[in-house]
């Protein structure tokens, strides 16, 4: 649901009325402005069980996350990337979000972005396990170290090479 003029909120997209306004389209963000996203999420458990939601970005201006307490209001969660690292649901570098889904329910998930137009962003939507997103993390951790590593051996098999063949004249 795309919202141009950013004043929609969470009660006005929640209504019955709004639900057929919610596209199927990709989550590319080419205009300025919010874009509303519906998610349904299922629990098949039953327990209730606590998922991660990774949007696997980290420069939009901001998102929001609106997840279902059993008071019926909407819990809000908020990333920004305007706003100081401390401040994010989840200490990770993309924007991390928890959902808690009671046992065998599906509860439905509202996302506000917020884009500036300026460049493409999209959201790639990805639900985690903790320790599972934990490990991940981990796992591309290791990888930029060796790249790093690598990175750094080459220069200084550079440096090395410069100094031991310059020609001096």
């Amino acid at each position: 649901l795309y919202d141009p003029t950013n004043k929609l909120q969470i009660d006005d997209v929640t209504q019955a009325s709004a639900r057929d306004k919610f596209d199927s389209m990709p989550l590319d963000f080419i205009d300025a402005g919010t874009y509303w996203i519906h998610l349904r999420v299922h629990n098949h458990e039953d327990k209730a069980v606590v998922r991660w939601m990774d949007t696997n970005n980290r420069f939009l201006p901001e998102v929001e996350v609106f997840s279902p307490q059993p008071d019926g209001q909407y819990q809000r969660q908020l990333a920004s990337a305007s706003k100081s690292f401390s401040s994010r649901p989840l200490p990770f570098a993309n924007f991390v979000f928890q959902l808690d889904v009671p046992a065998l329910q599906t509860v439905d998930i509202y996302i506000r972005a917020n884009t500036l137009g300026i460049l493409r962003h999209s959201l790639e939507l990805n639900l985690w396990e903790p320790e599972a997103y934990r490990t991940h993390i981990r796992n591309v951790e290791v990888q930029w170290f060796f790249f790093l590593g690598m990175s750094i051996g080459l220069a200084l098999f550079n440096l090395f090479l410069y100094f031991s063949i310059r020609d001096s004249s």
